[in-house]
């Protein structure tokens, strides 16, 4: 569970099964408040906060999941100094190409009528040019450090 919709522990429940600031009928039961938080929190448009999916990962949210695909993508590439040396190579755009190329992200899945992932989750090149470069100031802040 996130932080922020913990449910009352044992002890602050009433006979009822609510707590006592939500005794007044709002909610009856634990699973209610689970649902009352994330309704509050995510709206009442009935999106589902985690629908950003890559490969079997589900992610809450775009930029998390983005830098999902840019970690996996990192992985493949081989060992920290080789993505420093990569890093150090091409520009933020540039890798954004390479990923966009590598991995088929503006290419139709499955056939030509479905929608590619970039048109699916909505999101750009541009988008994951900035994800990169967030990634790339972690990278010089807390990887090239340790292994220069």
């Amino acid at each position: 569970m996130r932080p922020g919709t913990s449910v009352p522990g044992p002890g602050l429940l009433s006979s009822s099964g609510t707590s006592p600031s939500l005794q007044a009928g709002v909610i009856d039961t634990i699973d209610s408040k689970i649902a009352y938080v994330y309704d509050t929190r995510y709206g009442d448009e009935g999106e589902d906060p985690m629908n950003y999916k890559w490969g079997k990962s589900v992610f809450q949210t775009l930029d998390d999941m983005l830098e999902g695909i840019i970690y996996e993508w990192f992985n493949e590439i081989g060992t920290h100094r080789e993505v420093l040396a990569l890093l150090d190579e091409k520009t933020d755009d540039a890798l954004a190409d390479e990923l966009i190329e590598t991995w088929g992200l503006d290419q139709a899945q499955g056939n030509d009528q479905c929608p590619s992932h970039m048109e699916q989750y909505g999101y750009t090149r541009d988008d994951l040019s900035l994800i990169l470069a967030e990634i790339r100031k972690s990278y010089d802040n807390n990887v090239r450090f340790q292994i220069e």
